[in-house]
């Protein structure tokens, strides 16, 4: 008798491991109604098939198998629909393999179709717990009608049982039902949760997707800002009638920062359909120098010194997108610079890399705001900031091949050290 539970027990795996696998075709992508209901009518076609072919035989006469489980999901998840075809199945089936069971096969298949039309509508409307327990009131009735059917076949209990005594006669016939029951619950539990979780896994996506327009919203606010501060920093040195010989010049980097600022609306409003950007090689050395520039208004109104000490160096990227990562980081540095400062930029050079180093003497960070730089929406500046300028400098050096390192001290400063691979002046893919 040990092994022909043991061989129960396969039977209930093999329904459940085609749960799981009905359910991970589900979640794969979107499907519709009529592909959902013919996947469930092929997966529990195998399942009964594979049961009607490998039964268990608990005594001479009392040949058994849990064809009732997939017929009583199929039938309270996939409708009349599912139930007929799956009958129909299963009787021709059963005509094959022949024997006395073909009057048992028709009455499971009829009450099948019977509790797929009282039931399937109202069933997928209720609560996980209610479904567990009618699906297993419901697997009680057909394990109940099934012996039924085979002790009126038998004509009397005597014949079915073959003289076995009494004991092992509830013994046998308790067997069969906790099977029934008890698996019918397991395999609705294990749907109705992989379900849920394939669901809450959904809702989460459409809740990652509202939170990206905001972050976009945040990020376009946060990049056209840089911009849109020179052009007015700029303008402002434009109305002083000292600067008058250089007025030609800084208008002339205020457009360049407005157009800077078009361009970068101009990829959010392309975000669903982006572009690859241009990748060159470029002159570090040239794009520090311009990133200075550009900040050097900035750091003036901040009462911020800035030195250099660049090298000549080549690397390959997106030449824009360096300039944006350099700039974030320059801007992060004077604004953290409290009554006066100064900030460093030094590019050294070897055979294979190039490091960018941006030192500043500002308020400096902790241990455990260096871990969380370039985490969205983390930030130092407080209500100033939203951490988006960082993740996406960290972004573009990744992109790059390169890496960033911090180092930091409160009250003393920080330091970026970024790391690129060196390219030759000359070098092509």
């Amino acid at each position: 008798m040990k092994d022909q539970i043991l061989f129960l027990f396969n039977h209930l795996l093999f329904v459940l491991v085609m749960v799981f696998i009905y359910q991970f075709w589900l979640d794969r992508k979107e499907r519709t109604f009529e592909q959902k209901r013919m996947m469930h009518i092929i997966f529990s076609t195998i399942c009964v098939i594979f049961c009607m072919s490998f039964t268990v035989t608990l005594t001479d006469e009392f040949i058994v198998d849990l064809r009732q489980i997939p017929m009583l999901i199929a039938a309270l998840y996939g409708g009349v629909y599912a139930a007929i075809p799956l009958a129909i199945i299963t009787v021709g089936y059963r005509f094959i393999i022949g024997g006395a069971g073909i009057v048992g096969a028709v009455s499971m298949g009829i009450s099948i179709i019977i509790i797929s039309l009282i039931f399937s509508k109202r069933y997928l409307t209720w609560s996980i717990r209610k479904k567990v327990i009618w699906s297993m009131l419901l697997a009680l009735y057909a394990s109940s009608l099934v012996l039924t059917v085979y002790i009126v076949l038998s004509a009397g209990i005597e014949l079915l049982t073959n003289g076995l005594p009494e004991k092992n006669i509830i013994y046998i016939f308790g067997v069969f039902i906790i099977f029934h029951v008890a698996g019918t619950g397991i395999a609705t539990y294990a749907f109705e949760k992989i379900n849920s979780f394939i669901n809450m896994k959904q809702r989460i996506i459409q809740t990652e997707k509202i939170e990206l327009i905001s972050h976009l919203a945040a990020s376009i606010s946060h990049e056209v800002r840089n911009p849109l501060t020179v052009s007015r920093g700029f303008m402002q040195l434009l109305l002083e009638d000292s600067l008058k010989d250089k007025k030609n010049e800084y208008a002339s980097i205020a457009i360049n920062e407005l157009d800077r600022a078009e361009r970068i609306i101009t990829d959010y409003l392309t975000f669903a359909k982006p572009i690859e950007e241009r990748q060159e090689i470029f002159d570090v050395r040239q794009e520090c120098l311009h990133v200075i520039e550009v900040i050097r208004p900035l750091a003036n109104m901040n009462a911020v010194e800035v030195t250099t000490h660049l090298t000549e160096a080549y690397t390959e990227g997106s030449r824009q997108s360096f300039q944006q990562c350099l700039l974030n980081i320059t801007k992060n540095g004077i604004e953290a610079i409290e009554d006066g400062g100064a900030l460093h930029i030094e590019l050294l050079a070897n055979n294979k890399h190039i490091t960018l180093l941006v030192r500043d003497t500002g308020k400096g960070m902790t241990e455990e705001q260096m871990k969380r730089l370039g985490e969205p929406y983390f930030t130092t500046k407080g209500a100033k900031g939203t951490g988006l300028g960082m993740m996406v400098s960290y972004g573009i050096i990744h992109s790059m091949n390169g890496s960033i390192k911090v180092t930091s001290e409160l009250g003393k400063g920080t330091c970026f050290e970024i790391t690129l691979p060196r390219k030759n002046e000359n070098e092509q893919e």
